[in-house]
């Protein structure tokens, strides 16, 4: 078995989800038509942010067992949080930062 090294950790899993499409707002190789009718439902804010181009996809093929599938979108969800880590804090830094300088 080949172990691959992400961001320093090894992982039998790597390799599980295969990249087809990257940081879409419109997948082609996927029909999402029906996922977003059916999420809007729960999330009245999904259809304005698709609408607005402000909704990206990715788009993965699936290479391997339930298992390996399963730990490998855990590892792409826990990917995704440390990306927006550092931009939720800067988001909400910036204007805490404004109000100490200028005291009202």
């Amino acid at each position: 078995m080949t172990l691959t090294r992400i961001d320093g950790a090894s992982r039998r899993t790597a390799g599980a989800l295969r990249l087809v499409e990257a940081d879409t707002v419109r997948p082609t190789s996927i029909d999402i038509t029906g996922y977003v009718e059916r999420m809007t439902a729960h999330c009245p804010y999904l259809s304005p942010s698709i609408e607005r181009g402000l909704t990206t996809w990715t788009v993965y093929r699936t290479d391997g067992s339930t298992d390996a599938v399963e730990a490998e979108l855990f590892h792409a969800g826990a990917q995704a949080a440390e990306w927006l880590r550092p931009l939720i804090r800067r988001a909400v830094r910036g204007p805490a930062v404004r109000e100490r300088r200028h005291p009202g």
